[in-house]
This record gives structure tokens, sequence and C-alpha cells, in this order.
């Protein structure tokens, strides 16, 4: 009976005894290299090594079962079928165990002896007849020294296999579903330790690229634990240390108390002491201004009684001297006056007004109480805070919250980073761009790219903390500064280039000055766009200065260098003409090479003057603005000579025109004495 309970778990195992030998060759799997149970790859069908070796060509198999070709690297690059293996291994186990328990059974002196000899080594499973050295544990196999190096040299892939000496063999797991299978890879993608035929045939069939063999995270997981173990050592130490230190400060806190407490008393006994003083000083100044002011009203007094007296004599013998007769009263009159006029003469030098009678002495008690109230141990400010941080195109604005504490404020620093180091965080390349008493900031920025800001304040103990860092995003920036590369002039018109500047909606203004015009004392915009190029019609002589600059979304660059463009003559520097006439002119005058003779706002108004300049030249061409804006013009192919006489002309070689009426209407009409050609001209 208990010989049949000991077989019962082995009976499937028993009717397997088939599946034991190689369909090729009919033998036994075992571990004997060339009996050794390896998977085709392809199919999953088990061959022995020394059929597999025989039938394959070229490093390719059609295996016989299937025909599904398998192809491989090498015979040993094929994986083992550790699953057949451990099969058995059970059941040569269970041989060897059952043939144990027959031997304890007939001689309880054998299994007396057998308990207590000494546990044999564990043998090669190769040769089978010497001592294992190593332990495989790619192969699942102990060896020798010989038989090690014999199977572990036939191919690159078997000599990555980890060994370990054989006494120090801990036991591999097994993998679940596949029994006798190790668990010696692990699967990336799925984050679990995974054995040879769950990587090529199992739920990780598809994952080839995510295995690695278990070592090496093994090494990788050692080596993070190791370093979080020494970092924490590290913030132990530093932790630690901190609380020895705080420890110490709590040991030291009486004593420093007790000594800032007898400071306090010594300052205040001072402070008490010199405020005493003062008040004797001051006590002392008063009494003295108080006898000044005295002196002064006294002296003010005695400089009045003078007038005074002598103006009451003059009332009192006045009065007196209209009571007496007419002749003594007569007589009385230049004594009267004299007396008068001294009492004027001494009221007038008197001062106007009394001098006050108050002490000139003020107390700056709010300031005294101010200091007093701030006299101690005041801690430095507060830190403030950034309430908003605005850009608009290349202008970035930053606002910070005042700070109010017992030390006045007496600045604040404001510091600007660039995309700054993330390892240095707020310590990251920042510069000062404003100090003051103002708690707002405008600064312009020539990239575009993310800026931090932090600000801090100082008053007469220190500076405060830096505040929170505020990041803001210039998504766009101020143009640079164009150029002007050219200027050319023909005839009256001027062309201006300059170039381009690269950015998002880039726009030029071009701003002209003419020296000659009072008008355009000031620069004027003439052109703006997105061209480089402009041209226009000059009106005035003189020097015309161009200078243009860029801007996009609001935003300005800085100007451009001037560039000087001189006009000696623009319509031969007419005061009366100008661009608009120039086509009415073109018509009127086809080859119109004009000299400037005369002009009556410079060489005057009178008959002769124009004579004086004019007479004896022909052709000539005359233009007057009359007060009411209309712009005539007359033309005579026969010079003037002063006849006082009508000259005749060929027929229309002497015209009238109306170039520019009172409604501004331009016109290159021409009007003919045609009747009468003898009097095309009147010489006055």
């Amino acid at each position: 009976v208990s010989t049949q309970s000991t077989w019962g778990p082995f009976n499937r195992i028993i009717e397997m005894e088939p599946e034991f030998e190689c369909r090729i060759c009919l033998e036994s799997f075992s571990r004997v290299p060339d009996r050794f149970p390896r998977l085709l790859t392809s199919c999953g069908h088990t061959l022995c090594t020394s059929c597999i070796g025989k039938t394959a060509q070229n490093n390719s198999l059609l295996c016989p079962l299937c025909r599904v070709a398998t192809t491989f690297t090498a015979l040993s690059a094929l994986p083992p079928n550790f699953t057949l293996l451990n099969l058995i291994d059970q059941r040569s186990s269970y041989s060897s165990s059952s043939s144990s328990s027959s031997t304890s059974s007939t001689s309880n002196l054998d299994v007396t002896t057998t308990s207590t000899t000494k546990k044999k080594k564990q043998q090669c499973g190769e040769c089978e007849s010497s001592d294992a050295v190593v332990y495989c544990r790619g192969c699942d196999f102990y060896f020798c020294d010989g038989c090690d190096e014999k199977c572990h040299s036939q191919s690159k892939s078997s000599q990555r296999h980890e060994r370990v000496p054989a006494s120090k063999n801990v036991k591999i797991p097994i993998c679940r579903y596949h029994a006798g299978s190790p668990l010696i890879l692990f699967c990336l993608q799925c984050e679990q330790s995974v054995c040879i035929v769950c990587s090529q045939f199992g739920g990780h069939k598809g994952h080839q690229e995510k295995i690695v063999e278990l070592k090496d995270i093994v090494e990788q997981t050692k080596s993070s634990v190791q370093s979080c173990i020494t970092s924490s050592k590290n913030i132990v130490i530093r932790m630690e240390d901190l609380t020895q230190k705080v420890q110490q400060n709590v040991d030291g806190l009486g004593a420093h108390g007790a000594s800032v407490k007898s400071a306090i008393n010594t300052t205040c006994d001072r402070l008490v002491n010199t405020i005493n003083n003062r008040r004797r000083r001051l006590i002392e100044k008063a009494y003295k201004c108080q006898k000044d002011v005295l002196e002064n009203l006294q002296q003010y007094s005695r400089e009045l009684s003078i007038p005074l007296n002598q103006a009451r004599q003059v009332v009192q013998e006045g009065t007196e001297v209209l009571e007496m007769a007419d002749v003594p009263l007569v007589d009385s009159k230049q004594m009267i006056q004299q007396i008068y006029e001294a009492a004027s003469l001494s009221a007038g030098s008197v001062r106007p007004d009394s001098p006050p009678a108050t002490i000139g002495f003020q107390l700056n008690i709010d300031e005294v109480i101010s200091s007093i109230n701030n006299f101690g141990v005041v801690g430095v400010p507060d830190a403030p805070r950034i309430k908003s941080c605005e850009a608009i195109c290349g202008k970035i604005t930053v606002v910070w919250s005042s700070v109010v504490c017992d030390a006045k404020v007496s600045a604040y620093s404001l510091e600007m980073a660039v995309d700054g180091d993330e390892e240095k965080k707020e310590n990251a390349n920042f510069v000062e761009i404003y100090n003051g008493d103002q708690t707002t900031h405008t600064t312009f920025v020539k990239h575009v790219g993310v800026y931090k800001f932090r600000v801090r304040c100082n008053s007469e103990v220190g500076w405060s903390s830096y505040s929170s860092t505020a990041d803001v995003e210039a998504t766009s920036v101020i143009p640079a500064v164009t150029r002007i590369t050219k200027c050319t002039t023909a005839k009256e018109i001027i062309k201006v280039e300059w170039t381009r500047v690269e950015g998002h909606s880039v726009n030029y203004v071009l701003d002209m000055k003419n020296d000659k015009s009072i008008s355009n004392a000031q620069f004027l915009e003439v052109y703006r766009g997105p061209d480089h190029a402009f041209s226009f019609s000059a009106d005035m002589p003189g020097n015309h200065s161009f200078r243009v600059r860029a801007y996009n979304d609001g935003a300005y660059s800085e100007y451009s260098s001037l560039c000087l463009v001189p006009m000696e003559s623009v319509l031969f520097t007419s005061t009366i003409l100008g661009v608009r006439h120039r086509a009415a002119i073109n018509t009127l005058l086809p080859n119109n090479n004009i000299t400037l003779l005369f002009r009556a706002s410079r060489d005057g108004y009178e008959a002769q003057k124009f004579h004086q300049f004019c007479d004896n030249v022909a052709p000539l061409w005359v233009v007057y603005k009359s007060t009411n804006n209309f712009i005539a013009t007359a033309y005579a192919s026969v010079a003037f000579t002063s006849s006082d006489s009508y000259k005749p002309a060929a027929s229309g070689s002497c015209w009238l025109n109306n170039l520019e009426n009172s409604s501004g209407t331009i016109s290159s009409s021409k009007y003919f004495n045609t009747n009468h050609l003898e009097k095309s001209l009147y010489d006055n």
C-alpha cells in the first residue's frame, strides 16, 4: 500500500514515457550533451542535440514533425527544453528515492548509517565521475573544470552564461508557468522576471527587444539601492549636524538673552540721561531767547516814545494856538510846523511792525518720538511680492508690493535672468536691472525667450530675502536697428533705401527734415509701411536729413544714423510753386531749363527793380501770386527793354496762364492774343 501511494503522483510521468525520447533516433533524452533536448524555436518541437546536428544544413533545419523551418546561428543557440529536463530529473529522483525506501525497510541499521553518513559532494552532471566545481545558471547544470571549459567554449552565447562556485549556488526560482524553467531573464516592458520559454513561446514572445538577462537588472538594482543608501547616509550626517547646531543654539539662547536685556537696560539708561541733559540745555536756551525778545521789545518801545511825544506836543500846542488871536496865531505857525516835521521824521524812521512776542524755538518732537519708537533691535524687512509681470512686444513691466516695516525701506532691487539654469534654479545668472524706491519698472529685451524676475528691498538694517521668482515669456521683441544704405536724387525726386530687419510683422517709419523750411524745422514722417525703400518729390531746396526706424506691434527700434541729401535746385527754388505744380509746368514749358532772375520778396516790388533784373532777357516766364491765393503765369518770347510801348511777337509765342485758382484747381491752359499780334507785349 505504501509503495502504491508513493508511486501515485508519478503516474502521469510514466504515461509520458514516449515523450522522453527523441522522435528521430528514439533515444531517451538526458543531460548528456548528445542526448540534450533542444527546442526548435519556430515550431516548439524538441529534438536531441545529436539529431539536430546531423540533419541541419547551413544552420537551418526543417522540422521532421511539422515541416516548419528553424534557422539558428549555432547549435548551442537553440534553447534547452527545461520543462522536459525537469521531468527527467523528477523521474530519476523518484527512482533513487524508491530504492532508498526499500533499503530502509529491510535494515534499520542501514538507515541509521545513512543518516549519520557525511553528505556527498555534488557530482558533475556532464561526466558524472568528477566533483562539480561550478554551477551554470544558464544551463542549470553542475560542471567540473574540464567539462565547464569543454561545454562553454563551443559558442559565444554559452560563454556569456553566469557561473558560480558549486558550493555557493543559490537555488534559482522556477517559472510558475513552465515547470523546471528557471527565471533567468527580465522583461523591461512588463517589469517582471521570466524564463526562456516565456520569452520565446509564452506571454512575452513579442517582447524580444525588451528581454535582458536578470543578472544585469540585479546589478542595476543593487547599484540604485546602494546609491540611495549612500545619499541617505549623507542626509543623516547633515541632519544630525544641523540638529547638533540647533541644540547648541538652544543651550546658548539663555545667556544670549540675558546679554541682550543687559544691553537694552544700559542703552535706555544712556538715552534717559541724554534726554535729561537735553531738557536742561533746551530750557536754558529758551530762557535766553525770551530775554533777547524782551530786550528787543523794550528797545522798540523806546523808539516809539520819541515820535509819540513829539506828536502829542504838536496836538497840545496846536490846540492852544488855535485859541489865540489872529496875529499871535499867524506868528506861531512856524513853530508848530517845525515840531510837526520833527515828529513826522521820527515816526518815519521807526520800524513799521512790532517785533514778534514769540521765542524762535521749535521742538521736533515727532521725529524724536519716532526715533524712540524705532529704537531697538529691528530685523530685516520682509521680502516684497511680485504682483504682476507682463510682456508686450519686447517691453516687460514688473510690478511688486511695497514693504512696510519698523526699519524704513530705502530701495528696491529688481534682478532678471534669461532662461535660468534649472540646476541652479533661482540663482541662475541674475543681473540687477533696477535699484530705486519705485515699485514698478519697465525693461526692454532684445530676444525671444523666458525671462525670470525676482526683487528684494533694503533698509538700514540690511537686505531682505528675495521674492519668489516670476517667469514671463517674451514672444516678440523690439526690432533691430535698421540702416540707410542709399540716398539718390534725380531732378526733384529723392529715393531712400534701408536694410530689412528680420522678424514678424516688421514695418518702417521714414522721417525727413529740411533745414531751409521753417515748417520742417522738426522731423516729419514721410513714409510708414513694410517696404524698405521710398521715393518722393522734394518741393524745397536745401539739405534733406533722413532717419528710419523699424517697429512691430507698437514697439519701435532706435533710429538709424542720419543720411544727408543736399538739393541745390528744386523748381528754381520757388517760394510760390511746389511739387503739385510740376505736371502743369512740364506741359507749359516742355524744356524747362529755368534760371531764377528776380524774386520780388527778395529784390523788391518796384517796377524798376523788375526791369533791372529782367530787361533784355528772352524768353521770360513770370509767376505771381495774389493775396487771395490765385497763381498766374505769363510767358514772353521777346525781351523787355523799358520802352514804354507795345511789342509784336509771333503767333503763340506769348501767352497767359491761370495756374491755380483759390480753390486749389491747377490748370495748364494758355491764353493767347491772336487778334493783335502787334500788341503781344506791353513794355512799360
